[in-house]
């Protein structure tokens, strides 16, 4: 019976390689199919002037949507000595005064805590990409920022201007917004002063708050896309954070 055993065991070892052949067969046939639908992607994408395929990181990194937006202004005047306050200068202010808000984001460091800024003529600058986390709000750097520039507090005893927002600016502000709120699902109720979220007088008393909520809840109410459900408030793992919390 032994030997019958072992004369039956080099049959079975040989239709084990037949099936280990057959998989790889159709391994191999799969992985065909795959180069050739890959390299039809790539020939057809130089043609149109476009990378070859999307970088691995690209492709894969999926970043949160803000879930809200937080007002705030640069306490400051609209030039100082002729150089305007706005997104670039902001940026260099930031780097040399509070270099741990610095964060890194897809390969480039931003150093400026908004995501806009609204300069007194009413044009808008991009800061920080959307979907970078912050640096203006304890707990709320995750919330889109943007910075009216402007001096709106009568506590602030320098005679700056602008010391209200221009009617320029809060055109911009509520078209940004309600932009805003519409690309990403934002109630106007997540809509909020930097007063709301910490113990500061930002972006002013001067800063028509209520005025600007109700023109966004009126907007709201003929845009259901605004209040759609958040799924996730807080940044993801790819985003470099360096000192997001510590603001003035």
């Amino acid at each position: 019976m032994q030997g019958s055993g072992r004369l039956k065991q080099p049959g079975r070892s040989s239709r084990r390689r037949k099936r280990r052949l057959r998989r790889l067969s159709r391994l191999a046939v799969v992985c065909t199919i795959l180069a050739l639908v890959l390299g039809s992607i790539v020939v057809s994408r130089r043609r149109h002037g476009r990378p070859a395929i999307a970088p691995l990181r690209q492709l894969l990194a999926r970043y949160p949507d803000p879930p809200g937006i937080v007002l705030h202004s640069s306490m400051s005047p609209g030039k100082v000595h002729g150089i305007p306050i706005d997104a670039e200068r902001l940026d260099q202010i930031h780097a040399d005064d509070h270099p741990h808000w610095a964060t890194t984001f897809e390969g480039k460091v931003y150093h400026i805590g908004y995501h806009y800024v609204i300069l007194p003529d009413g044009t808008v600058q991009k800061g920080r990409p959307d979907h970078c986390i912050g640096c203006h709000a304890p707990h709320y750097n995750t919330w889109l920022g943007i910075c009216v520039v402007g001096s709106f507090d009568p506590s602030v005893h320098h005679h700056w201007k602008p010391s209200r927002p221009t009617a320029a600016q809060l055109t911009s502000l509520i078209a940004l917004c309600e932009r805003l709120m519409s690309e990403y699902h934002i109630d106007p109720n997540h809509v909020l002063r930097h007063r709301d979220t910490k113990s500061t007088w930002c972006p002013g008393r001067r800063f028509p708050y209520f005025d600007v909520l109700k023109r966004l809840r009126a907007y709201a109410d003929l845009h259901p896309e605004t209040h759609a459900p958040h799924t996730a408030v807080v940044a993801v793992a790819p985003v470099a954070l360096t000192g997001a919390d510590i603001i003035r």
